[in-house]
């Protein structure tokens, strides 16, 4: 009897979700109270999208959502849900890795402790380096949205590399008087918030 209702359970739980329709987020979804000002939306990523989602559940101000993975992406959403595109730029880890194999001798830097500033060697001018460009995007991006009249707010750091770029930020005179907020799973809290809105 207990094999026999196991089966029918399996058989009703199949059926259960046989009555569910499909729903994939992609860079076109729509989400209430949001836009998005690409020029071809299918072509944004829907991780990108669903982290900016994400961003605007949690917060209505100027932000600029940053994923800091294998590649970093920043984008800004304005407090009126326009989302005006972003940056891709590659991620730390990718542009030490093409430092070490497109050059002829720099080797696979190493992240340990370093003083800020100028390196005086090698491994640190590497890293510091790499850390310098994505500060310098980030900072370039606040004066973007500055001139665009969306003076940023907050700043949303999420993927595996946002706790070190959160450090770099805090070090940074033009950034350090803003908002941060470091978090895991924006993309997951975003791809829930526009679930919800699809039930």
């Amino acid at each position: 009897d207990l094999v026999r209702s196991r089966g029918l359970g399996d058989v009703y739980k199949r059926q259960q979700w046989n009555d569910l329709t499909w729903q994939q987020l992609t860079g076109d979804s729509q989400y209430i109270g949001m836009r998005t000002l690409y020029q071809n939306p299918e072509t944004l990523g829907a991780d990108r999208w669903a982290a900016v989602i994400g961003a605007r559940a949690l917060s209505n101000t100027n932000s600029l959502i940053i994923n800091a993975g294998t590649a970093t992406t920043i984008d800004l959403l304005g407090a009126n849900g326009v989302h005006y595109g972003g940056w891709i730029l590659p991620g730390l880890s990718l542009m030490q890795e093409s430092l070490q194999s497109k050059t002829a001798q720099l080797p696979l830097a190493q992240r340990k402790d370093r003083q800020s500033g100028f390196a005086i060697n090698t491994n640190d001018a590497i890293i510091g380096g790499c850390d310098a460009a994505q500060i310098g995007a980030i900072i370039l991006a606040t004066e973007v949205a500055k001139q665009m009249n969306h003076p940023v707010e907050k700043i949303w750091l999420d993927g595996g590399n946002a706790k070190i770029l959160a450090q770099e930020i805090t070090k940074s005179v033009v950034l350090n008087s803003l908002a941060i907020e470091t978090t895991e799973g924006l993309v997951l809290r975003g791809t829930w918030a526009w679930l919800l809105h699809q039930l």
